[in-house]
């Protein structure tokens, strides 16, 4: 444990405590950063600073984090060298505000609805498990039903619309219909795609799902075409350095 031994020390962390407990972030992020800047090692200032870098300044925090990882390195600190490492790991797996923002639009049910929205679900799980027992005529049945009370009931442009039909698509694949597969996943991707827009991971998950339906009917360029255009989508809007993105970079060997 790093011990602050001046009287300058003494007051940053008394000014970064003070704001913390008045809840002035950005004054006690700035505070706990210059206690860093004179102690690096203070390992207990690193990790709140850290944690208030992560409420809206991921990129400083990812900045105190690898300078740590250099120093406890240079100081053949593995236990630190491994727990910040851990710490970067999980700030790149962060998803943006909007990913979660746009599906509960998307998504929302008003209160007259519930009922109705229950009733989806309970369709919904029957279909997923009638699927995982290899039973996909029935689940087929099933989503269909379920896409019937979501368009009548919310809407055509709903997220429970699109959740159906790209169930529709998993269904349609596993029997073996390939053109019908592909007429549910591309109805669900356009859809997703304006409501939720192409890089949300939902719609990603789509794309994939159309991807695969490529590679098993030998459309390897088309296939190979749709892989590109998923990573470059999670490059660019969830990070180059997300789980996310490295999973379909790894896709596309």
């Amino acid at each position: 444990m790093c011990v602050i031994t001046n009287a300058y020390g003494s007051d940053l962390r008394a000014a970064a405590e003070e704001a913390l407990m008045t809840g002035d972030i950005e004054l006690a992020l700035q505070s706990y950063v210059e206690l860093l800047a004179e102690f690096p090692d203070d390992q207990e200032s690193l990790e709140i600073a850290v944690q208030l870098a992560e409420l809206g300044a991921a990129e400083l925090a990812l900045q105190l984090l690898i300078v740590d990882v250099e120093r406890s390195v240079e100081l053949k600190e593995i236990d630190r060298t491994q727990s910040s490492l851990r710490l970067i790991t999980e700030i790149n797996n962060q998803l943006p505000a909007w990913v979660d923002e746009t599906l509960a639009v998307a998504s929302a049910v008003t209160e007259d609805q519930l009922a109705d929205f229950e009733a989806w679900q309970e369709l919904t799980a029957e279909g997923q498990a009638l699927l995982e027992s290899e039973d996909f005529e029935n689940a087929m049945m099933l989503f269909e039903e379920a896409l019937m009370l979501a368009v009548g009931v919310f809407g055509p442009d709903h997220w429970l619309a699109v959740a159906s039909t790209r169930e529709g698509g998993l269904a349609a694949r596993q029997l073996g219909d390939a053109v019908t597969a592909d007429v549910f996943y591309s109805d669900a991707y356009a859809t997703s795609s304006e409501l939720l827009g192409e890089a949300h991971p939902q719609t990603q998950y789509i794309a994939g799902l159309m991807a695969e339906l490529f590679n098993a009917s030998q459309a390897f360029e088309e296939a190979e075409a749709m892989k590109q255009f998923i990573t470059a989508n999670y490059e660019s809007e969830i990070g180059v350095a997300h789980s996310l993105t490295m999973a379909s970079r790894l896709s596309e060997v």
